[in-house]
Parts: structure tokens; sequence; C-alpha cells
């Protein structure tokens, strides 16, 4: 029996607390009570015969003990166990209840793909929801304690109204060792099959959309069996179980209020004679594995487990009243009161209608819109590639890069090297040694080349704004000589830039 109190919750009040609280049936209280009195009667026992029934010595021996039990209740990892075991029950239960078996689906779609008001095709959906029924009591009689009390032989299952005479022989007649749940699912295929052959359906692609309904409710009733024959293994049920009970047979003599002067870690610094932060956590974990204990077989008679009998009754109702009671009562079709309404709005009670409503409206849209006209232009932003190469520009990218001198002729460096001569042939001055070196601060300062070379030539020059390993360069012969010199190595260091780390800023050069 299901006990509800969605009611109770339907507001999230204080009251609404209250009412749970007071509620008995199915609650915390009713499942740990029985525990929960013998526990605080052993516990009861005990500090009675501590505090009244030992002497000195026996009390000594009494507080070790409760110093070694309150030491050692720590070493049960009972809220890890107790978590994953309550997870695992949950899911179970809720996959059990998602495969119950509902009748409504099916028998929508048996109502309007097989087309008749004959009697002969008002027995054939009328039969194939009493197989689908019947299959369904038949797994239930063999997972459900109450199903089984309910109908305890075939017999009783044809008073009751699931099976004929006729069928009773059908299925006696099939031998197998194992449960037959299947052949009420064969004999409602063979009559789609039947009512398609009478021309009662309009195409094939009906009769393998019945077929699928069909597998998929028999999935769902077999998950139930499966669940029934392979249940949580017996060690990890066991270890939970104990776990809570071993942990509290300690906390019996690990809470103890003891009334010694000596320093023990057991010793509080008030008795009293009710354990009370004891008693919440023993409601606490022995709820928590209340829950798993129900929860872990939900098709029996405790109160928290599902109304099996109901759903049989409910199903074979429902399925045959939309089968057959509803066919044909389709209303005759006339204009809507919103048929002039562009937007209609439906109506509401004097309660409802002052009630706020919160729209599906994105949160972006509060943001207000500028009062002058919106201009809109092309991206601003620069191309990847330069993005790319200004991003990489720097030092340590160039000492990288500059490495690898010489390999292939760059198209910056041709480039530099035509305006430099033409730039010369004009008469124009090239900075060189002597004269304005401070703007090749951006040089890289591992040209290794040009320093081997300056240590060969006389003369040199001290270049106090070059890199750090240029310090000298030779004087050159003639002004035309010394800027096709610079211009070679100048292409080079921007051929390995260009390849490496992008094009370096020419306010640099």
């Amino acid at each position: 029996m299901t006990i509800t109190y969605t009611l109770d919750v339907s507001k999230s009040r204080f009251s609404s607390f209250g009412k749970l609280l007071l509620r008995w049936r199915g609650s915390l209280w009713k499942s740990v009570y029985r525990e929960l009195f013998f526990w605080l009667a052993m516990y009861s026992m005990l500090s009675c015969s501590y505090r009244l029934l030992l002497n000195d010595e026996q009390k000594i021996v009494f507080e070790n003990i409760s110093e070694f039990c309150y030491k050692y209740t720590d070493f049960i990892p009972l809220t890890f166990i107790l978590g994953f075991f309550v997870s695992l029950v949950v899911n179970r239960w809720w996959d059990m209840f998602n495969n119950i078996g509902w009748i409504d689906n099916i028998a929508l779609y048996i109502a309007a793909y097989i087309e008749g008001v004959e009697d002969d095709v008002r027995m054939t959906r009328r039969n194939i929801i009493r197989y689908l029924v019947l299959v369904q009591a038949m797994v239930f009689r063999d997972i459900s304690p109450p199903i089984r009390l309910r109908f305890p032989t075939m017999n009783s299952m044809q008073e009751a109204g699931f099976l004929s005479q006729t069928d009773i022989a059908a299925l006696d007649s099939v031998e197998s060792p194992h449960a037959k749940y299947w052949l009420p699912i064969h004999w409602a295929m063979m009559l789609i099959s039947k009512a398609r052959e009478g021309g009662h359906m309009k195409n094939d692609g009906m009769v393998m959309d019945l077929y699928n309904r069909l597998r998929e409710y028999r999935i769902g009733l077999n998950a139930l069996c499966c669940y029934d024959w392979v249940p949580v293994p017996l060690v990890y049920t066991q270890v939970v179980f104990l776990t809570v009970r071993f942990y509290f047979l300690l906390a019996l003599m690990g809470r103890q209020y003891i009334t010694t002067e000596r320093n023990l870690n057991v010793k509080s610094p008030i008795d009293l004679y009710f354990p009370v932060v004891t008693v919440i956590q023993f409601l606490f974990y022995m709820g928590w594995m209340k829950v798993a204990e129900a929860l872990l077989n939900p098709f029996g008679s405790d109160e928290d487990d599902f109304e099996v009998n109901y759903l049989l009754d409910r199903n074979l109702q429902v399925g045959m009243t939309i089968v057959d009671g509803a066919i044909g009562s389709l209303p005759d079709q006339e204009k809507d009161q919103f048929w002039h309404d562009k937007h209609p709005t439906p109506l509401y009670s004097e309660k409802m209608a002052d009630v706020q409503v919160n729209p599906a409206v994105g949160s972006a849209t509060d943001i207000p819109v500028p009062e002058n006209d919106i201009v809109m232009v092309q991206r601003t932003d620069l191309p990847s590639s330069r993005k790319s190469s200004k991003q990489q520009l720097s030092v340590g990218g160039l000492l990288k890069n500059i490495k690898n001198f010489g390999r292939r002729r760059s198209p910056i460096r041709e480039r530099l090297t035509n305006m430099i001569i033409t730039d010369t042939e004009k008469g124009s001055e090239f900075p060189t040694a002597d004269k304005d070196l401070t703007r090749v601060k951006t040089l890289p300062s591992n040209l290794d080349e040009l320093a081997q070379d300056n240590l060969d030539k006389s003369d040199p020059r001290s270049i106090l704004t070059a890199p750090a390993k240029l310090q000298t360069m030779p004087h050159p012969k003639t002004k035309k000589e010394q800027n096709e010199e610079i211009t070679q190595n100048l292409g080079t260091v921007f051929e390995q830039c260009e390849i490496g780390s992008g094009m370096p800023d020419q306010s640099g050069i």
C-alpha cells in the first residue's frame, strides 16, 4: 500500500513540515521505533549497572571498555557504505516502476489501427487487451506475494475473468519447462495479423507499429522478472545491515556517560542520563537503512510498495474502455469559442486571476535598447595571420628562430635589398657603424655569424646601442659595400622572423 503525502507538500510552508512529522503511517517513527526502544532499553541497563551496581574496580574496567568502543566506532565507514547502497537500491526501484506496465498507449493504438464495429472486430480488440493484462498478471503472480495470494492457481485467474476455459486449454497444450509469459503476447500478435488479413487494418505499417508496442510492453515485464531473479548481491546487503547494527552495538558502550576523574576521551563535560545526540544519530542512520529495506522489493505488502492489485484492475478497465467503449464516440465538430481570437486567452477562477505568471522569456531581453540609431560597421580586428604573428613576436621567439639562418630566401629580404640599393643610388644615407646605430636596437642578440666576422676584422668600432653579441663591427671600405652587407644580414633576420614569429615592427629598423 502506497502512502501518499503529495498534497501536504504542495506548498513549502512551515506547517507542511509539521504535518509530515506528525504522520505515523509510512513514517520514520513507525519504521524504527522497535529498534530504538530495544537499543534504549539495553543502554539504560548498562548505564544503571555502571552507576548503581559496580564497585570502583569494576567501574574502571567498564570505563576502559567504553573508551575502547568510543575510539573504534569511527573505524566503521557507515556513511560511505549506506550512501552507495541506498543510491543503488533507489535506482533499481525507480526502474522497476517505469517498467511496471501501463496499458493506455497500446490500447489507444489498437483502437485507432483496428477499425470496425462488428462483433468479431470488437472481440479482437477486447481479447488483445485481455491477453496483455493476462501476461502482466502472470508475471506479478510470480514476483508479488499479494498477487500470489489473490490468484493461488490458474483456475482462480479464470474465475477472475483474465482467462477463459478455451485459453486454459490452449495454455495447457503448450509444453514448456519455463514460465509461459510469452504465450499471451503470441496470441495478441496472431489476432493483429488476422485483423490485417481481414481488411480491418489499412497497411502493414500499422501491423509493425503494434508489434513494436507489444514488444516494448513485454520487455518492461521481462525487466521486472530479471530484477526479481537477480537482486542486489547478498554480500552487499549483509554488509550494510550488519554495519549499521554493529555500529550502534558498539555505541551502547561507547556513548555511555562516564563519571570518573580520569582523563578519558569518552568523558563528557556534562553528565546526562539520556543519550540525546546518539538517539538522533540512530534515527538518521537506522531510518536510512529502513529506506533501503523497503525499496529492495517494492512488490511486497509494505506500506511503500507498489499497488499491483490496483494496477491490474485499472489496466483491464481502462483498456476495455478505450478499445470498445470509446469507439465511435467522436463528438460533432464545431467552431471553438476562440475562433475569432488571434491570441486566445483562457479564463481563470477568481482565486487564480490575480496570481502572478512568470512567462518563458529570455533573461537577456531585459537589457535596455540604446536610444540612438545603431550603426552596423565592418569588423576591425586584424586578420588571423597577423594576430598570430603579433602574439608570437617576442624576444624568446626571435632567439629560437634565428638559430637556423639562411635556409631560404624571404620576399621581405628581396624588397628590403631593392629599397636600400635604390636609396644608395640616390645618395641617401643608411645607418652604419659610425652613424646613428641607435635605430638597430630591435636586432636580435645572438647573431653569431656577425660576431664571428667581427673578430677577424681590424679597426673595430664599439657599437654601444647594438645587441649584446654585436659589440664590434668593421669599418666599411665603401658606403655601398657596407650597405649591401647590412642588407644581407637584416634580410636574413627578417626571413627567420617571417618564418617563426611573423613580421617585426618596422619602426625599430
